[in-house]
């Protein structure tokens, strides 16, 4: 037997089911849905447009019900809409949804996903029903994740260093996703063409060094690589590099690395009727429930799908059967359920996030519209139910992506930088690198709080700066400099600065955005080298300077006048380029290392411009900076063939 409860709630719920409820209960469902429903002839004159749909549009009902369709979009997309009425009333079983902008009164442009729907009802056959749903936040997430995975690439590419972003995968292999323009730059190959590949299938000879051993072990243990160097070679590629790993999350690092057999060299430039109504409830995208007291009396085919169960399963419930016991604020689940129905019946409207069950169990996250409705004078319930688990895991992506830019960013060599057009170049964002490189913390030079940028930078180098980057900007481009600033310590420093001008839909400029890094160092070793190539120039012994590649960058008088090249047609040659292929090439080979490891001497067949061979003694010897860093090697030679003779 059924409990005296029970049967008073059976009651309850027949009672609203008498034979005026159904128009007047999907009437006022259709009236207050938040999303826009709009009816049409086949004229495309607006027949009907419920209130919700019409307060959205910022218009009177009485001022849309006549008009054309065509006045709430823009032209185009006006003529896209008619051609995708014309493909429904065709193909009545097909429907699909569609993105599109549509109109406010006031011309105000917002993203809608819009459903077409026909009826085979004979008394609404020659009627079209439109339901809009307002998806601008979406399209504005869309945009936001965009923007900051683009900030990412623009910050990358501003770095003068290599950037390879590896993600361990389930076979665990390390796979490339990510690199910048200085890493194309480096290693001289399209790097952005081998995202996805393995990191042995692009360096095969990390392996035989476990190197990759020792990139995973960064993974595994969080302590970053720091300053490695290392001597690789392969069919493709052959140098000396430094870099650094260090973890990003708990499957990806990044790997930062320069060529270090260049670097004192000029470094390149780096890098979105009831049946009617009951056609539009039943169709809706959101799960939408009605509710007397606390108990289901109502739900559509959208709720079915949603909590994975039945209608008889949902009806004649309450809401507690659908929530875990507590909400992730910790409060229990019926108490506060309690609250927000009674301040709903009370008049005052619901919105919030809710985390609910579904019938196997399952938990997701929701927004819940909880709204007070009149229906024969009784006070009903009218609750809609979005699921936001994908805006919940794009939340959670955004977030993950602004913490690794973070981590990136602070671990740069330099300083990354966001700043105003104006003369003093107000800095908006800096990174952590700015102390090393200024002597000044982040909040003393943001927003100028105790220094402007512009006042760091030398004198005589600030017109250069500032017509430099202006002219940049005018012409879109992005801009490259090198100039001297002075520091909270008095130290006079070389930098380079990379960057480019951001800019909105008008085309007015936003911000600037770039990196600057310490190269003083390299100016030092450029000034030495000068003065040994003016030295060198008047020596009468054959002079040749190669760089870490064996590629030709200086030559003295003696040498063009022996070999009979100038130095435009000889220097960016490699130094093959003047040997004879009679020499041995087990001999030739030894020349590098053991140059390397002290100096070579020895005799070679060389070749003038005139294709004429000729025998000279070698010497070979290596430069180094003052660190004692290899930076270039040197060669002087004396033509022996006469003493040969």
């Amino acid at each position: 037997m059924k409990s005296s409860s029970q049967s008073s709630s059976e009651k309850k719920i027949e009672k609203t089911k008498m034979s005026d409820e159904p128009y007047n209960k999907f009437r006022l469902l259709y009236e207050n849905h938040p999303l826009i429903h709009i009816t049409i002839n086949f004229d495309g004159i607006i027949t009907s447009i419920n209130k919700n749909g019409a307060k959205e549009l910022g218009y009177l009902i009485n001022e849309l019900i006549g008009s054309h369709l065509s006045i709430l979009f823009v032209p185009q997309d006006a003529a896209r809409l008619e051609k995708q009425i014309q493909y429904v009333l065709l193909n009545p079983d097909k429907q699909s949804p569609h993105e599109m902008k549509m109109l406010r009164k006031n011309k105000q442009e917002f993203w809608v996903r819009e459903t077409i729907y026909t009826s085979e009802e004979s008394s609404l056959a020659k009627e079209i029903f439109f339901v809009f749903d307002n998806i601008t936040y979406q399209k504005n997430a869309e945009a936001n994740a965009k923007n900051l995975a683009q900030s990412l690439q623009n910050m990358l590419d501003a770095s003068p260093l290599g950037v390879l972003v590896y993600r361990l995968d389930e076979n665990d292999d390390l796979i490339l996703i990510s690199t910048n323009q200085s890493a194309v730059n480096i290693l001289q190959i399209d790097v952005y063409a081998l995202i996805s590949k393995k990191i042995q299938e692009v360096f095969p000879s990390l392996v035989k060094d476990n190197l990759i051993g020792k990139f995973k072990d960064v993974l595994d243990s969080g302590n970053p690589l720091l300053n490695q160097s290392l001597n690789y070679e392969d069919i493709h590629f052959k140098g000396v590099y430094e870099f650094s790993v260090m973890k990003l999350s708990d499957k990806t690092i990044a790997v930062f690395f320069t060529d270090i057999t260049e670097k004192q060299k000029a470094i390149d430039a780096l890098k979105l009727s009831e049946l009617k109504f009951k056609t539009l409830f039943e169709s809706a995208n959101d799960a939408i429930f009605l509710m007397k007291d606390d108990i289901f009396i109502d739900c559509n085919e959208k709720t079915t799908q949603l909590f994975k169960a039945t209608k008889s399963e949902i009806v004649g419930k309450n809401p507690y059967m659908f929530s875990p016991a507590l909400q992730p604020d910790g409060q229990p689940s019926k108490s506060k359920a309690k609250k927000k129905m009674s301040d709903a019946i009370k008049g005052v409207p619901q919105f919030f996030e809710w985390r609910h069950t579904s019938f196997d169990g399952q938990q997701f996250d929701a927004e819940v519209s909880l709204k007070r409705i009149e229906l024969q004078q009784e006070v009903f319930l009218q609750a809609i139910v979005r699921d936001i688990t994908e805006r919940k895991q794009s939340e959670l992506i955004i977030s993950e992506q602004k913490r690794e830019l973070d981590l990136l960013l602070s671990n740069l060599p330099g300083m990354a930088y966001r700043c105003a057009n104006n003369l003093n170049w107000t800095m908006q964002f800096v990174s952590e690198g700015c102390y090393q490189l200024t002597g000044y913390r982040k909040d003393e030079l943001i927003n100028d709080k105790v220094i402007s940028y512009s006042n760091l930078i030398h004198k005589d180098d600030q017109l250069l700066v500032y017509e430099t980057v202006q002219n940049a900007v005018n012409n879109h481009e992005s801009y490259t400099i090198l100039y001297r600033i002075n520091t909270w310590q008095g130290l006079e420093k070389w930098v380079w600065e990379k960057g480019r001008a951001i800019y909105n839909d008008k085309g007015d400029v936003i911000c600037l955005e770039g990196f600057i890094t310490d190269i003083t160092e390299r100016k030092l070793a450029e000034e030495k080298i000068n003065i040994l190539a003016h030295a060198l120039k008047s020596v009468s012994e054959c002079v040749c300077i190669t760089n870490m590649r064996d590629k030709i960058i200086f030559v003295n008088k003696s040498f063009t006048r022996v070999y009979g090249y100038s130095p435009n047609e000889i220097i960016g040659k490699p130094i093959t380029f003047i040997r004879s292929q009679k020499n041995d090439p087990a001999f030739v080979k030894k020349i590098f290392p053991e140059t390397l490891a002290g100096g070579w001497t020895g005799e070679l067949i060389n070749k003038r411009k005139n294709g004429e061979e000729f025998l000279t003694h070698l010497s070979t010897s290596l430069i180094t900076d003052d660190a004692g860093k290899p930076i270039a090697l040197a060669g002087v030679s004396v033509e022996i063939s006469d003493n040969k003779k």
